[in-house]
C-alpha cells in the first residue's frame, strides 16, 4: 500500500529531485496519510471508493484530496454511484475541490456516504468539505439519504441536496451507537436543500444522542419531514454540552411539527443550552393536527433554550405556535429578536389551549413554574385563530417581558391579542411586563393582554405591569387594553393605557375575579367601551385600589365613562377622575362601594 501511494504522490508533485534523501524523509512523513482521487469512476484505481478503502486499512487519521480533470465549462465533475454507498470506518478528512465543482450522486439508489466503524468502540471522526451529495436514497440501515454516520461528523462548504430516506433525508448522525467518547455534529458554510424524510426524523438533518451540535453560516431550505423537523431534527444526550446555531437561514421547510427546527437538549443543567443567534427562521410550515404538535418555525422539546438577535417570521402551524413552540423544556429566553408575521391557521373549539400565533409555551404544570423571558424584542403582526396572537403561555409558566414591543397581533376567536397568560392552580401562569409597549393588538377578550384563568376567583397566577404603554388595542367583548380575570393578584403601576376600545366592558381595563388589585401612577386616557367602564371596569373582585392615576377623556355608551364598579369595594382617588363621558355616571358609576380619597 505504501509503495503504491508514494508512486501516486510522486507523479503530480515531484521532479527528479525527489530521489534526494531530504525529500524521501518528507515523503515518509506525509505519504501514509494522504490519498489522491484522480478518477470520476465509481470503483477501481484512483477512485474515491478506493481511497476510502485505503484509508480504512491505514491506522490513524487520513486525508483524501482530489486531482480530477477540469469539468466542462459551467458544469461540475460528477461521481455517480452504481455499486452502493461510499463506505468509511472514519478517522478521515475528505477535502473536495468545492461544492460547485464535485458532486457525489447517489443516482436515486444509494446513500452518498455510510460512515460506520465496526471494529472499535471509540469515536472515529470524519470531516467532509468542498463537495455536494445529491440524489441519495437511504442507507442500508434506512437512515440518511445523503450521509449516514455513527461517528462525529464535520461538514464544511458542502451541499446536501435532493436526498431521501425513511428517516433523515439528508444527513443522519447517530450518537447512540455504543461508541465511546463524545459524538458531535458540526456544519459550517453549507447548503442543506430539497431533502425529504418519508417517515420519522428530520428532512434535512437528523441527529440523536449526540454530545453537541453546531451550525454556522449555513442555509437549510426546502426540506420536508413527514413527522418532525422539516429542516433539522435533533436530540442531545443527558450529559450533552449544548448546541449552537448562528448566522444561518432556515427557510421554507415543512414537517408535521417543528417545520423548520425540532430541537431538544436532554441535559437540563444550565451550562448546556440550545442557543440560536443571528439566525433567520422564515416561511416554514408545521402541518400536524396532533395535540400540541406545532412550532411552524421552531419547536423546543427539552432543555434550556436561548434565542438572541434572531428573526422568526412568516411561519405557520395548524393549532400551536406559528413561530415558536416550547414544550417539556426547562427554560426559554428570547432577547433582541423579532417574532413577526407568524400564524396558526385553525381553531378547534373542542380542544383547549390552542394558539400562540407568534409564540406558544407550555409548562405542563411544572412547579415551580418554568421561566420564560422575553427582553428587548419585537413581537409584531402575528395572528392566531384562537388565543394569544403574539404570545400564549399556559400550564405553569413564569413569563417575564421587558423592554419589548408587542404590536399588531390578533387572536381571532378568543383571548389576548398581544399576550394570553392562562391557567389556574398547579397550572397557573405568572405574568410580569415592564417597560414595554403593546399597541394595535386585537382579540375577542383582552385586546393587548389577557391574564388569569377564567371565572375562578384568585386561582390564576400573579399579574403585574409596570412603566409600560398600552395604546390603540381593541376587543370585541371585555378589556380593550387589559383583561385581568381570576388572577391571584394584579398590579398596574406607572403605566399609560390610552386609546383602547372594548365592544362591551372596560375600554382601558376589565378586571374581575381577582383576589386583590392595585393600580397606581400612570393614566387611563381616551379609552372607550360599548357598555360600561370606558376607562376601567371592575367586577366580582376583592378589595382593590386606584390611587394617583389620571383617568380622563374616556367614554362609555351606558355608564361609568371613567370607572365602573359592578359590586366590589374600591378605594379611589376621585380627584384624578375627570372629564370622562357616559349617559350615567360620566366619571364614576356602578353598584360597588367606593371609598374616596
Amino acid at each position: 500500500m505504501k509503495s503504491t501511494l508514494l508512486s501516486a504522490l510522486r507523479e503530480p508533485h515531484l521532479s527528479n529531485a525527489a530521489t534526494s534523501s531530504s525529500i524521501e524523509v518528507l515523503e515518509s512523513r506525509i505519504a501514509p496519510s494522504i490519498f489522491i482521487v484522480t478518477s470520476l469512476a465509481d470503483s477501481g484505481a484512483g477512485t474515491l471508493r478506493a481511497a476510502l478503502a485505503l484509508a480504512d486499512s491505514h491506522p490513524g487519521p487520513d486525508t483524501i484530496i482530489f486531482h480530477l480533470p477540469a469539468p466542462p465549462v459551467h458544469s461540475e465533475n460528477i461521481i455517480t454511484l452504481t455499486s452502493g454507498s461510499l463506505t468509511s470506518q472514519g478517522d478521515v478528512t475528505i477535502k473536495g475541490p468545492g461544492a460547485g465543482k464535485l458532486i457525489i450522486d447517489g443516482g436515486g439508489n444509494y446513500s452518498g456516504f455510510v460512515i460506520l466503524n465496526k471494529t472499535t468502540n471509540t469515536d472515529q471522526p470524519v470531516t467532509i468539505s468542498g463537495l455536494s451529495v445529491e440524489h441519495g436514497k437511504s442507507s442500508p440501515y434506512g437512515y440518511g439519504g445523503g450521509i449516514y454516520s455513527t461517528e462525529s461528523l464535520t461538514l464544511k462548504n458542502v451541499t446536501i441536496s435532493g436526498n431521501t430516506a425513511p428517516t433523515a433525508g439528508g444527513v443522519w448522525v447517530n450518537g447512540n451507537s455504543g461508541r465511546g467518547g463524545a459524538t458531535k455534529l458540526s456544519i459550517s458554510n453549507s447548503l442543506i436543500t430539497g431533502n425529504s424524510a418519508t417517515g420519522n426524523g428530520g428532512g434535512g438533518v437528523n441527529f440523536y444522542g449526540l454530545d453537541s451540535f453546531s451550525m454556522t453560516g449555513s442555509v437549510v431550505t426546502g426540506n420536508t419531514g413527514a413527522t418532525t423537523g422539516g429542516g433539522i431534527y435533533g436530540h442531545l444526550k443527558t450529559t450533552g454540552a449544548g448546541m449552537t446555531i448562528t448566522k444561518s437561514l432556515v427557510s421554507g421547510n415543512t414537517a408535521g411539527y417543528g417545520g423548520g427546527l425540532w430541537l431538544a437538549d436532554n441535559n437540563v443543567m444550565a451550562a448546556s443550552k440550545i442557543t440560536i443567534s443571528a439566525t433567520k427562521i422564515t416561511g416554514n410550515v408545521s402541518n400536524s393536527i396532533g395535540h400540541e404538535q406545532g412550532g411552524g418555525g421552531l419547536f423546543i422539546g427539552g432543555g434550556n433554550a436561548v434565542v438572541t438577535g434572531s428573526t422568526i417570521e412568516n411561519n405557520t402551524s395548524v393549532y400551536y405556535g406559528g413561530g415558536l413552540q416550547a414544550l417539556a423544556f426547562t427554560s426559554l429566553t428570547i432577547s433582541g429578536s423579532t417574532i413577526s408575521g407568524n400564524r396558526t391557521t385553525t381553531a378547534q373549539p373542542s380542544t383547549p389551549y390552542q394558539g400562540g400565533g407568534g409564540i406558544f409555551v407550555d409548562g405542563s404544570g411544572s412547579a415551580p413554574a418554568l421561566n420564560v423571558t422575553i427582553k428587548g424584542s419585537h413581537i409584531t403582526d402575528n395572528q392566531t385563530a384562537y388565543s394569544g396572537g403574539g404570545v400564549y403561555a399556559i400550564k405553569g409558566i413564569a413569563l417575564t417581558i421587558s423592554s419589548s414591543t408587542i404590536s399588531g397581533n390578533e387572536a381571532i376567536s378568543d383571548d389576548g391579542g398581544g399576550i394570553c397568560a392562562y391557567g389556574h392552580g398547579a397550572n397557573a401562569v405568572n405574568l410580569s411586563v415592564t417597560g414595554s409597549t403593546l399597541s394595535g393588538n386585537i382579540a375577542k377578550w383582552g385586546g393587548a393582554i389577557y391574564a388569569g384563568d377564567g371565572n375562578l376567583i384568585g386561582t390564576g397566577g400573579a399579574f403585574s405591569i409596570t412603566a409600560s404603554k398600552i395604546t390603540g388595542n381593541s376587543c370585541i367583548n371585555g378589556g380593550g387594553g387589559l383583561y385581568v380575570n381570576g388572577s391571584s393578584s394584579a398590579t398596574v403601576k406607572n403605566t399609560t393605557v390610552a386609546g383602547n376600545n372594548a365592544g362591551l366592558y372596560g375600554g382601558g381595563m376589565n378586571i374581575a375575579f381577582v383576589t386583590g388589585f392595585h393600580v397606581s401612577g400612570g393614566s387611563f386616557v381616551g379609552n372607550s367601551a360599548g357598555t360600561n367602564g370606558g376607562g376601567i371596569y371592575v367586577g366580582q373582585v376583592a378589595p382593590g385600589s386606584i390611587l394617583g392615576v389620571t383617568i380622563s377623556g374616556n367614554t362609555a355608551v351606558a355608564a361609568g365613562g371613567g370607572v365602573y364598579d359592578a359590586n366590589s369595594s374600591v378605594t379611589l382617588q376621585v380627584a384624578k377622575v375627570t372629564g370622562n363621558s357616559a349617559p350615567t355616571g360620566p366619571d364614576i358609576s356602578g353598584a360597588g362601594t367606593f371609598t374616596y380619597v
